[in-house]
């Protein structure tokens, strides 16, 4: 099963970020040279081009935008065609709500984009669809659904698969129907809850059972090491999991399902947890062992988290603060839009790294600058059971323009080597180091909007 572990920084305060690697778009370029996994689907050969760039398109420029993953312009662009209904926008229209959280939505558009008949689409595209149409689905904890998606996309398009990723598409068709009687995870929230970390760690309890754990935007699902799933009776689905980290490595993990999970005066119910080896989660040098992390399907459900300053977390209900929507999803992974010199950028939103570090996409658009004043380092950080060095300048300082507030770092890295398939496509890992240059970060899932204060 394709998931990996990241974690850019070694942790001084328990935190590790998890990536999940189902969706379809990037996965395993590193390895095939493509940017598109579905290069290989078409009649028509193209190289080590995407099919997308052989696939004649009525929208160009939505193609060109989705291909290059600016998902926020994608977003503005679209906003251009209202009003019109060819079949081909049923598809962009139902990516960019996947992307933006509006999942109903999104599964309305792409399963009449599917049903509009077969002739005025690519295969390409149609197999795209369905990926986007099961991430929509695992997203809204429709996993029976999911389960039939990958089985249809292995009937479909299996011959055109490679091997790897036929491998993903029946591991993921194997844990969904492993879970398709799970019920969906549900929220109950009974008003606002003021709840004190402890060195980013948030007090809750699993099950009955008290632990305080970081929250992690950066965490496709939440955590939990296995000593303490066992203890808190989670119940494991007996289906292996392979994590893949940061550094190439692989380690077993397995999904284990917490049928309460109580964060204030919140009570979600039937939360799915990667339940990791506890000695993967422990950091020698600190003689210390990380518990686990609160991923996004938790934080999302919350509606609207505030961090502050003086250690405080905040769910508020309903949620009240809205501010532009500057918030995108690729897969679980939250997405902040900001500028450096007046460019649009796209970063990843992870609270569970201590640092930021920009990635090989800002290097390349900003390199002949970067070159002047950084000087070339080697770096070093962490993943789960794993560590990695690679090259990257250090700036010594640097200003970025989100949420219109300046963001400067002092000192940040410019990696020159790629370290997940994210750092591909977007720009940077913005981690702590932002959030606690403000007095207070709110975070609002259904606005889809991050603002600082």
């Amino acid at each position: 099963m394709s998931w990996s572990l990241g974690g850019h920084n070694p942790p001084t305060s328990g935190i590790i970020a998890l990536h999940h690697d189902f969706m379809s778009k990037g996965r395993k370029a590193a390895k095939r040279m493509r940017t598109k996994k579905w290069a290989v689907l078409g009649v028509l050969l193209c190289g080590i081009q995407p099919l997308w760039a052989c696939s004649q398109s009525s929208f160009p420029d939505l193609q060109k935008l989705y291909i290059g993953k600016r998902y926020f312009e994608l977003r503005d662009q679209l906003r251009q065609y209202d009003g019109q209904d060819p079949p081909e926008l049923l598809f962009f229209r139902g990516a960019v709500d996947n992307i933006f959280n509006r999942l109903p939505s999104s599964i309305r558009h792409l399963e009449a984009y599917l049903g509009s008949g077969s002739q005025s689409k690519p295969v390409a595209w149609a197999k795209e669809s369905y990926d986007l149409l099961a991430d929509s689905c695992r997203k809204s904890f429709q996993y029976r659904k999911a389960a039939q998606i990958n089985e249809k996309i292995l009937i479909l398009f299996g011959n055109e698969l490679d091997a790897d990723e036929k491998a993903d598409h029946e591991n993921e068709y194997r844990l969904w129907n492993a879970l398709k009687d799970t019920p969906a995870q549900t929220v109950k929230l009974d008003g606002d809850s003021v709840l004190k970390m402890q060195r980013s760690r948030v007090p809750l309890a699993i099950n009955g059972h008290e632990v305080a754990l970081t929250y992690d935007t950066g965490a496709d699902l939440s955590v939990l090491i296995r000593s303490l799933a066992e203890e808190f009776g989670l119940e494991l689905v007996d289906i292996p999991i392979k994590v893949g980290t940061i550094t190439g490595q692989k380690i077993d993990a397995q999904v284990g399902v917490a049928s309460e999970v109580q964060i204030g005066k919140a009570t979600i119910r039937h939360a799915l947890f990667l339940v990791m080896r506890d000695e993967d989660f422990y950091i020698p040098e600190a003689k210390y062992q990380i518990q686990g992390v609160i991923g996004f399907p938790i934080l999302e459900a919350l509606g609207e988290v505030t961090v502050t300053r003086t250690g405080e977390f905040i769910i508020s209900n309903p949620p009240r603060t809205q501010g532009e929507q500057n918030l995108a999803l690729t897969g679980f992974k939250p997405l902040i839009e900001g500028a450096y010199r007046g460019r649009r950028l796209s970063f990843v939103l992870d609270t569970g790294a201590t640092k930021s570090d920009l990635w090989p996409p800002f290097f390349k658009a900003f390199g002949s600058d970067i070159r002047k004043g950084a000087e070339l380092k080697t770096e070093k950080f962490r993943g789960a059971g794993s560590r990695r060095e690679v090259r990257a300048y250090v700036a010594d300082d640097l200003t970025l323009t989100i949420a219109g507030r300046e963001i400067r770092f002092r000192r940040i890295p410019i990696f020159m080597e790629y370290t997940t398939e994210n750092s591909r496509s977007f720009f940077g890992n913005l981690g702590q180091d932002v959030v606690r240059q403000f007095d207070r970060v709110t975070i609002n899932f259904q606005s889809m909007s991050v603002m600082f204060d």
